[in-house]
């Protein structure tokens, strides 16, 4: 830690300015990249909860719904027969 105080001292202003623009930009361009992985991550889960969503629908749509009501009923007069 010394060493790097020392260090910076030692640097000109004008040195020591161009250096703390490079690290600045390293974090902003880290950031930046942050930002930009998020997104896409958010645009796939959209993406994949709205292929869900379509698929249950779908699912739904071809009869389940009926198709469970007729097997329900089939499943409860077997009962009733014995």
């Amino acid at each position: 830690m010394k060493a790097n105080i020392k260090k910076y001292q030692d640097m000109s202003a004008d040195d020591l300015a161009a250096l703390v623009e490079v690290e600045e930009t390293k974090l902003s361009d880290a950031e930046a990249f942050f930002k930009a992985e998020v997104q896409k991550l958010q645009d796939t889960y959209q993406q994949l909860s709205k292929d869900k969503d379509d698929a249950q629908a779908a699912v739904k749509e071809s009869g389940l719904g009926l198709m469970k009501s007729v097997f329900k009923s089939k499943t409860d007069s077997s009962k009733d027969e014995l």
